[in-house]
């Protein structure tokens, strides 16, 4: 379960498909890049409140799939990035900022899986 695919992941980098972003940028492998996409999704999915089912809302549905990628390149950063010696961005350990908790957390308000003044 995830919100985007390969393609839309290079289309919000600014590339025309994804063999263009390949061959620009020093990328993980598709299957490695699947793994970090359903771990990305489960972190968002984890505030949401609806864990195993994704947000088929469409209010929703274009936000979440960027917010999984800009989780993706964030775990990336983490990961390879900064174990090369580079500079990275500063992230909190689940890979979200506290305003994308807060709409996740609105966003599973909204749809029934966060019960409003419930604790959790």
């Amino acid at each position: 379960m995830v919100y985007g695919d390969d393609a839309g992941f290079a289309l919000y980098w600014d590339f025309a498909d994804w063999a263009a972003y390949a061959a620009k940028n020093n990328t993980p492998i598709p299957t490695t890049l699947t793994r970090l996409r359903k771990d990305a999704n489960a972190i968002i999915n984890r505030w949401i409140g609806c864990f195993n089912v994704d947000i088929t809302d469409a209010r929703f549905t274009d936000w979440l799939e960027q917010l999984e990628d800009e989780v993706i390149r964030r775990m990336r950063d983490k990961k390879v990035d900064r174990a090369k010696g580079e500079r990275g961005l500063y992230q909190p350990h689940d890979h979200l900022y506290q305003a994308e908790r807060d709409y996740c957390i609105t966003i599973g308000k909204i749809l029934g899986y966060r019960v409003p003044g419930a604790v959790g």
